[in-house]
């Protein structure tokens, strides 16, 4: 429950600074006529709106995920293997892509406005700006990037976030905790540039001596999966069909009961939330 309530006020936080976000930016739009500085506000205004509408639509979604997650399904891991499957949304990975296009957009209009008043230079220097901003969308476009979730086959589990997988096999697997120790475990995420900061994923212990491979394939941007002490794995559950405590009960289930595994990947296997 604490952790629930700490979850929530930091919505509610963040939600109120993206209003106010939203409120200056509709301010410096609305003063934009005014001479002189008419580009620097309309830009500015242009920039702190983009970054206000897409964190409250951030926000709105995440209650309304909690409240609709959608359940496991049959399917295909990466692999080829027959899995129980927990797809992750693609919401943030197209919120992500609208911020980066949205962001080079501004580039590209703030580069136009600077050739216009004879400012040529630094208009190249912008153009390139969003030429590198636009690039960043290429993995996605090229398939690098995708949503991912978590695929639970009769020899492990397959993971995957954006840019980020790993694969572990059921022999790996010492136990798990949910919810973690103490609410929450401390992992690093690589936006923060290393900084530790508290997460609440479902945690897996790894077995004596086992090492997970994780893949890395891209920089910061589509690389927001948290690094944990040695030992411990995450699976980020935050958009993840089934959620949290389902997705606990059914590695707990599977990982008790070796026999059982060969249901994964069939209707057998397909857990049902409590109604």
């Amino acid at each position: 429950m604490r952790g629930a309530r700490r979850r929530l006020l930091l919505r509610l936080l963040f939600g109120i600074g993206y209003i106010l976000l939203g409120l200056i930016a509709a301010a410096l739009l609305g003063s934009a006529s005014a001479e002189p500085g008419r580009y620097i506000l309309t830009f500015s205004g242009a920039l702190l709106g983009l970054v206000g509408v897409v964190g409250i639509v951030v926000i709105l979604f995440i209650p309304l995920f909690d409240r609709f997650r959608p359940e496991p399904v049959i399917g295909t891991a990466p692999s080829g293997a027959s899995a129980t499957c927990f797809r992750r949304s693609p919401f943030m990975v197209a919120t992500g892509v609208a911020m980066v296009l949205g962001f080079g957009c501004w580039l590209a209009a703030l580069a136009v406005v600077l050739h216009g008043t004879g400012h040529d230079v630094w208009a190249s220097l912008v153009a390139l700006g969003a030429a590198g901003s636009l690039w960043l969308l290429v993995p996605v476009a090229t398939g690098k990037v995708k949503p991912g979730g978590l695929w639970i086959t009769p020899s492990g589990l397959e993971y995957r976030r954006e840019a980020v997988s790993w694969n572990l096999r059921w022999s790996e697997l010492d136990g798990l905790e949910y919810p973690p120790e103490k609410w929450t475990v401390i992992g690093i995420l690589p936006s923060t540039g290393g900084r530790p900061v508290p997460v609440d994923p479902v945690v897996l212990r790894l077995d004596l001596g086992a090492r997970l491979d994780v893949q890395r394939r891209l920089g910061r941007l589509w690389n927001r999966e948290c690094v944990m002490p040695h030992g411990l794995v995450c699976v980020d559950c935050f958009d993840v069909a089934g959620g949290p405590l389902l997705i606990a009960e059914t590695i707990e289930r599977y990982l008790a009961y070796p026999g059982q595994r060969e249901q994964l990947g069939t209707e057998w296997s397909l857990p049902r939330r409590a109604t």
